[in-house]
């Protein structure tokens, strides 16, 4: 995820209003071509009704000529359809050559029914002045990207009858025809006409569009500007309206095709940051969907730059610098290692740093899109496409050879990303994606330069080889582990007192779970003390009632004899 930080506005900035028609317009467009499909699909087979009267009452001509193109129109339209509809779905960059070819391709076979029906003065031209009208109601572009498909459907009737002429005498004598020249130069007016009443239509409910988007909320949120962008979503300035301040604000973006799997990574993400309340880790405030399907959840802005905008704009960091940011970061993943979290994408563009008043620089872990947290089975390790969840140059050799990543999955890439501040490149730098994942699973990183291990603490270099080593056994066992050998590094003395600390903090846990198995032990002793003088409360009742005599024959009642009779 990039990082929630402001930006000052300029042209690489665009608004809220454009990024978010783009947004809905991609849905918007998919749906309304799926419908001018489905209604072409049984409309332009219809129109054959419209052929067979033009040759019996209006000009003569080949009815099978007319029914060939009403087929191959079919056939196309048919194929557009089936693509509409198939998953995954169209690209924006597909969506526009679906929208410009099924359009282009209807102008161009009516241009060529004209051939047929007049040539140059066929009335037939008005059937193009339908198609871009019919394309005027269902989309509204932007006017330059709304120019291709609509110039070119415009301009097929008069190229068509242009390479026509060639071949055609009838044509031909057309035009020495100033009749003939007359009609297809007003035909070409209507047409050139209905492409510019398209395009402004189109342009004025777009701009329409964006203002109201412009103006749009989500929840209690005013958007105001996007700040970046991510593989999942967009993160945005906005106000909220309640506390009068600003937070940061990532959506789940509908251009990227929303699918189950990606609406379960930014339900875990949410899920995983919330149940987290480490300093170091981005914190989040609310989460909510919109009436129409937007998925968004707000968290704290953030003044500053991700680690890896500090290493293309400074190079390399000072080592105990670079030690004291990876200390942060370990120190929180230990909190999300604690509640069974893995991150899975450690890389620097995930650890921004902030300056905060009396603490200094301080590291914000971000993006847990990939976090590993109560996932079933199926979706561990690898993704649907079953290539390994991580960025190839900070992922970890058990990864890559399919494991379930675990802590110490984020140990070596926080080592990755040690080894990026300190030499200013990643451990395996190349060009080729395979030789980058070639180096992490058998591969060593070539060794720090001299100058960067006189600055840096004693040590540092071996803590760095335990964290790239290969068999997970051989690095930290978790966060915390790391964590604590950095501020080892850093600060010996402090580390020696927390240490210390946490010392005498187990043994005062340790002895309150004793304090507590021995109230226990008391507990469980008096209630069999009370048992056992209930027990020998109720036998001396228990013996008398025994030894009571139980009445004779002759003192029971006599009416329990009656009616019967000694037999013999």
């Amino acid at each position: 995820m990039p990082q929630p930080k402001r930006t000052s506005s300029g042209a690489a900035e665009r608004n809220f209003g454009d990024a978010a028609v783009e947004q809905s317009e991609h849905l918007t467009r998919l749906l309304r071509l799926k419908k001018a499909a489905t209604i072409a699909l049984v409309a332009w087979p219809l129109f054959g009704v419209v052929d067979w009267f033009i040759v019996g009452f209006v000009h003569p001509g080949r009815l099978w000529y007319y029914l060939l193109l009403r087929a191959v129109g079919l056939v196309l339209i048919g194929l557009a359809a089936f693509r509409l509809h198939k998953k995954p779905a169209p690209s924006p960059r597909l969506l526009s050559v679906l929208d410009t070819g099924v359009f282009a391709t209807l102008a161009g076979l009516i241009s060529l029914a004209s051939v047929e029906c007049g040539g140059l003065e066929s009335p037939l031209a008005l059937g193009v002045v339908t198609v871009l009208l019919c394309r005027s109601a269902l989309l509204h572009d932007n006017w330059r990207h709304a120019i291709m498909p609509v110039g070119l459907a415009a301009s097929m009737h008069p190229l068509s009858l242009a390479v026509l002429t060639i071949f055609s005498p009838e044509m031909q004598a057309q035009l020495a025809d100033s009749r003939a020249i007359g009609a297809f130069v007003l035909n070409e007016l209507f047409i050139a006409g209905a492409a510019a009443l398209t395009l402004i239509g189109g342009h004025a409910v777009w701009a329409l569009r964006r203002k109201v988007f412009e103006t749009r909320s989500l929840g209690r949120y005013r958007l105001k500007q996007r700040i970046g962008k991510g593989g999942m979503g967009e993160v945005w300035l906005a106000h909220h309206r309640n506390l009068g301040r600003d937070v940061a604000v990532k959506i789940l973006r509908p251009d990227k095709h929303i699918e189950a799997e990606a609406m379960r990574r930014f339900e875990r993400e949410v899920r995983a940051t919330a149940d987290l309340c480490h300093p170091n880790t981005v914190r989040v405030f609310d989460y909510g969907v919109t009436d129409d399907g937007l998925c968004y959840y707000a968290m704290e802005l953030l003044e500053g730059e991700d680690l890896g905008q500090m290493i293309e704009r400074k190079g390399r960091v000072e080592p105990a610098r670079a030690l004291d940011f990876m200390r942060q970061a370990a120190s929180a993943l230990a909190e999300a290692h604690a509640r069974g979290i893995v991150h899975r994408d450690i890389k620097p563009e995930n650890l921004f740093v902030t300056r905060v008043t009396g603490q200094g620089e301080l590291i914000k872990v971000l993006d847990f899109g990939l976090a590993k947290h109560d996932i079933a089975p199926g979706e561990d390790g690898l993704t649907s496409e079953g290539f390994a969840v991580g960025t190839p140059a900070y992922i970890s050799p058990e990864v890559l050879h399919g494991h379930d990543a675990e802590p110490r999955s984020d140990i070596y890439g926080l080592g990755c990303v040690l080894y990026h501040l300190l030499s200013g490149s990643p451990p395996f730098a190349d060009d080729n994606p395979r030789q980058v994942l070639l180096g992490h699973m058998c591969k060593e990183p070539p060794p720090l330069s001299p100058s960067v291990l006189e600055r840096a603490p004693d040590g540092t270099e071996e803590l760095l080889a335990r964290c790239l080593a290969k068999n997970v056994d051989q690095r930290f066992a978790d966060a915390l582990a790391l964590s604590e050998a950095l501020e080892a590094l850093l600060d010996p003395r402090r580390a020696r007192a927390r240490s210390r600390e946490r010392q005498r903090r187990r043994e005062r846990e340790r002895e309150r779970e004793r304090e507590h198995e021995r109230a226990r032990a008391e507990r469980h002793r008096r209630r069999q003390a009370r048992q056992r003088d209930a027990a020998r409360a109720r036998a001396p009742k228990q013996r008398r009632d025994d030894a009571r005599p139980g009445p004779d024959a002759a003192e029971l009642p006599t009416t329990m004899w009656a009616g019967t009779e000694r037999r013999p």
